[in-house]
């Protein structure tokens, strides 16, 4: 009885850190809008071979599990594995790694998936080239990456490129010439989080770190965003970017 009683306190609390985490995650109202997105862009199929790239904790991981794909998660950071181990319940293979040194063998993935993570890496054009080594020809990569070409204040780029250890920022054409440098080919993109309502509550989230205070507008911020986005955006430009390339012959 005792066994009994440890072991589902031990279930218990890993269903509510579960939980919480995800809800946590979605909150952050653009992430719920760049994961529509990019699972719209991905296009998965069962039994389909995906690496999820800077996988972080996992809770994009976990979506991908739950769509039958097989999935592999590398992330460099061991708290976010550990995390991430912890909601994808053993539905995936999950290391610790280096994106811009893959330990896979070459084109071994259907697809490949990061998000808002290439902004990060000090060597973009070698990550995008692990990238291209580990898809089979034909395969499918969509990155989601900050763009910011929405016209902002510079205190305000300066803060969110500080926060959050920014080193680059891509427009399409920007991104589209290393793409293509490497062998890939543009299918299609996207920006997002690209009108005058949607962009408010991003700038009131990069002020506050996108912490608790952020996270509280969620309703709000999200509905607002998404019917804004749908009328009133700017095409050409926003804060995040959507890109489908494909790995050409």
């Amino acid at each position: 009885m005792v066994k009994f009683l440890k072991d589902f306190k031990t279930f218990i609390m890993k269903k509510l850190y579960s939980f919480l985490l995800i809800a946590l995650w979605h909150l952050n109202f653009n992430k719920t809008i760049e994961s529509k997105i990019a699972l719209k862009m991905l296009d998965t199929k069962k039994d389909e071979i995906i690496l999820d790239l800077a996988c972080g904790s996992g809770v994009f991981t976990r979506k991908l599990v739950k769509r039958g794909c097989r999935v592999a998660g590398i992330d460099i950071s061991p708290k976010a594995i550990l995390s991430a181990k912890k909601i994808t319940e053993g539905g995936c293979d999950l290391l610790v790694g280096d994106a811009e040194s893959l330990p896979f063998k070459n084109e071994v993935f259907d697809k490949v998936v990061s998000l808002c993570s290439l902004e990060h890496f000090e060597n973009d054009e070698e990550a995008l080239r692990e990238i291209y080594r580990v898809l089979k020809v034909n395969g499918i990569v969509v990155l989601t990456v900050d763009s910011f070409t929405w016209n902002l204040s510079g205190k305000i780029l300066s803060k969110h490129k500080m926060d959050h250890a920014v080193v680059n920022y891509y427009s399409i054409k920007e991104l589209k010439i290393k793409l293509e440098k490497l062998g890939f080919r543009v299918v299609s993109y996207k920006y997002f989080i690209n009108s005058p309502i949607s962009v408010f509550f991003l700038k009131f989230g990069v002020r506050r770190k996108f912490g608790y205070t952020y996270k509280v507008i969620f309703p709000v911020a999200y509905i607002m965003s998404a019917i804004s986005d749908k009328f009133l955006a700017t095409k050409e430009k926003g804060i995040f970017l959507a890109v489908k390339a494909v790995k050409s012959i």
